[in-house]
């Protein structure tokens, strides 16, 4: 702190000199500490981030940025979290903050990185049994198309077509199922069948009806 005073000189002589006032000489802050995301995180949901630091005891606002490799946006607050929404599906960000005072600004903390989830799939083209098929084994099997970016996916059998009443439901990562529990002879059932990741589920494919035999395979 340094206190200051002036005071006014000519050839006859030199006035009084003003009031005492003061003003204080401040440092900039320092670097704050990022919290989370963490550094490399993966499957950051995607909808809404929020970023969260440690403050900085001299620090009056902060500057969050976030990059990829084509776009940087920057976000002023005085708290010590932030929120963004509508972050790309499957893609890599890195975050920063500076802190802020009346002395300046303190350096940028290095950038962490982080990956938001991947997207949910594409729904699945569903084979066999074809529509209206007949004489189908009861144990199947159920045969689809792979659909981008899906990791399992859900069949469904049911005795009606808007799946009121589900008789079978199984996971599983490969595109064709056999059921582990027969279905009924000579008997009508609508199927379908969706992919599923990390991110969410697809649509539902169209359903199909089909028709049992009487033999289990």
């Amino acid at each position: 702190t340094f206190y200051w005073r002036v005071r006014g000189m000519n050839d006859l002589g030199k006035s009084a000199f003003s009031a005492i006032d003061t003003f204080t000489v401040m440092t900039p802050p320092a670097r704050p500490t990022l919290v989370s995301p963490a550094n490399n995180a993966q499957n950051v949901i995607s909808d809404s981030v929020i970023f969260v630091w440690r403050s900085v005891s001299t620090a009056a606002s902060y500057n969050l940025q976030v990059s990829t490799v084509s776009s940087t946006n920057t976000y002023a607050t005085t708290d010590t979290t932030y929120k963004v929404k509508g972050f790309a599906k499957l893609t890599n960000y890195t975050w920063k903050v500076e802190a802020i005072n009346a002395g300046g600004t303190s350096y940028y903390t290095g950038a962490f990185t982080f990956t938001t989830i991947v997207a949910p799939p594409a729904a699945p083209l569903p084979a066999l049994p074809a529509s209206a098929a007949a004489n189908v084994g009861r144990l199947g099997p159920f045969v689809w198309n792979s659909s981008l970016n899906s990791t399992k996916y859900r069949l469904q059998v049911a005795t009606d077509n808007v799946f009121t009443t589900i008789v079978r439901d199984t996971v599983v990562i490969d595109t064709t199922a056999r059921l582990s529990n027969p279905l009924s002879s000579i008997s009508d059932y609508y199927w379908r069948v969706r992919g599923e990741n990390i991110g969410g589920a697809s649509a539902w494919s169209t359903a199909k009806l089909f028709t049992t035999g009487t033999v289990l395979d």
